[in-house]
């Protein structure tokens, strides 16, 4: 297995430079971990009536004490009563900031041709099913063998998202259709399909409902590292290892769909349903030697549907689970796993007849694994801010807001809430840095102006952060005239934490 063509993949989005920044390590003896918990009955309802004494939570067999628990009822939230009302992220975090949201997306990198046209059809038999008005946001993605594009933004209106498929013209996986199943081939499949997967649960971990991800597609072909060097080992490791905490961290759920045709019956890979052998099951890290994108959605809490032939059908049983959950917390312990990096997880309710679906497990302190072919000075970090920067997805863990001081001379503020903001305290005050980039797109969405902007903030020790709303900052950039939209990124280099602002550009070109 050569992983020299892994840059392929990992550095599609980098365009920008920047320096590297280094990022400081929460410890994991001091994080709540929070995890959303599905209950359902013998005939897969979800069951909303218990309390926090219905559920037991254990690490590595060991019961742990909730810090938290809420029930479905205090997910609910205000009802929007016109579809039109949402048309981006930046709708859903104003009008429904605690409701659940889905992305669906279609994997065209990993799928055979005919494999596609199945799961494009099923997937709009699903949206046709549903009512005129969606039961919670829902933002289509296609995910290529190019790039991971965004074809509907968040909305509530079925007919949206069904032009949205229907104009979306498939693109065919040429760079698999050239590599095969070969190592390198498998490796770099990986790579695009989890740099999605992160990007996902980046960009939505600021917004407080659960996240529900639907992937339809055959995803990476499974990987045997056991007779592989120990460096392939833990690149390959560490990347599907820091996907699987960064979507823990953005509460999200996901759901695989393998929409392979030559099958007749439906399978379901799940979670080990008698609670008795659940430890047994989950005390081994599942991606230890063998790593399968169908292990991933359960790791989640969520489902992998194999050799089905009702996607649509598939769809929405999924979707009625994430619309009803419980949330419980804790705070790990080190004593509990001593010197293991895998943490697993099992939640028990003590009532029979009664099955919980969680996050199964999650590791310790992940360190970012380096991007093979990008150049020192060009670090994770610029990756992931250069990933934000060329999407049109809304980031939500940062709230910035970006508004012209000069459209002629292309000044523009950016205020970024202080309380998003992971400050460090110091002797003289609290300190942040922060990374922005500034890009401009044409028509066809293509990048083709940026610039990077690093700033430093400080407060001094006699001034409390409530003292300030928000940090301001500043950029100029040369916006050429066929410029449409102009996209800002800021990046906290310490918590790793983003935020987006996008400005249309549109009514400078007609007054112009």
């Amino acid at each position: 297995m050569r992983l020299s063509s892994l840059c392929g993949s990992l550095a599609l989005c980098v365009t920008l430079p920047l320096a590297a920044q280094q990022i400081s390590t929460l410890h994991l003896d001091s994080r709540l971990v929070i995890l959303d918990v599905t209950v359902l009955d013998k005939q897969g309802n979800p069951v909303e009536n218990l309390d926090r004494s219905d559920f037991t939570l254990y690490e590595a067999g060991v019961p742990q004490v909730l810090s938290s628990f809420d029930a479905p009822a205090t997910h609910r939230t205000a009802k929007v009563t016109d579809p039109s009302a949402v048309q981006s992220m930046n709708d859903v975090q104003r009008l429904m900031p605690t409701a659940g949201i889905t992305l669906m997306v279609l994997d065209e990198m990993n799928s055979d041709f005919m494999d596609m046209a199945y799961a494009r059809n099923s997937l709009r038999k699903y949206i046709e099913s549903q009512p005129t008005m969606l039961i919670q946001p829902t933002a289509l993605m296609v995910a290529t063998d190019a790039s991971f594009i965004q074809v509907q933004d968040y909305t509530l209106s079925r007919q949206q998202l069904l032009d949205a498929l229907n104009h979306h013209k498939p693109i065919y996986p040429f760079q698999r259709m050239r590599m095969g199943n070969s190592g390198e081939g498998k490796v770099i499949s990986l790579a695009q399909t989890v740099a999605s997967l992160q990007q996902i649960a980046q960009a939505s971990s600021g917004h407080k409902g659960r996240k529900n991800i639907v992937w339809v597609g055959n995803g990476f072909t499974t990987i045997d590292l056991r007779n592989e060097p120990d460096h392939q080992v833990q690149l390959v490791t560490g990347l599907v290892e820091r996907t699987v905490n960064l979507l823990r961290d953005a509460h999200v759920t996901l759901y695989t769909i393998n929409p392979t045709m030559a099958s007749n019956g439906a399978g379901v890979i799940d979670e080990v349903q008698d609670p008795l052998t659940a430890e047994a099951h989950n005390a081994r890290d599942p991606f230890d030697g063998t790593i399968a994108f169908n292990t991933l959605a359960p790791e989640t809490g969520g489902r992998a549907f194999s050799l089905g032939n009702d996607i649509d059908q598939e769809i929405a049983a999924s979707l009625r689970e994430c619309n009803s959950y419980y949330t419980i917390s804790y705070v790990p312990l080190e004593t509990s796993v001593a010197n293991q990096n895998y943490r697993q997880l099992t939640v028990k309710v003590d009532r029979p007849g009664l099955m919980a679906r969680s996050m199964q497990g999650f590791y310790g302190a992940v360190p970012a694994p380096p991007v093979p072919g990008i150049k020192k000075e060009r670090k994770t970090e610029g990756f992931y801010l250069g990933t934000a920067a060329n999407s049109k997805m809304g980031y939500t863990a940062l709230t910035i807001v970006a508004s012209p001081s000069s459209h002629d001379l292309g000044q523009y503020n950016v205020h970024v809430t202080t309380s998003d903001i992971a400050w460090t305290r110091v002797a003289t005050g609290n300190t942040a840095h922060l990374v922005m980039a500034v890009v401009a797109f044409d028509s066809k969405d293509k990048p083709i102006a940026s610039v990077v902007h690093e700033a430093n903030a400080t407060l001094g020790p006699d001034r409390p952060l409530s003292s300030l709303p928000f940090v301001p900052l500043s950029a100029q950039i040369k916006i050429p005239a066929n410029s449409v939209r102009l996209r800002f990124v800021v990046r906290d280099t310490v918590s790793g934490q983003m935020g987006s602002s996008d400005i249309d550009l549109r009514h400078r070109q007609a007054a112009n």
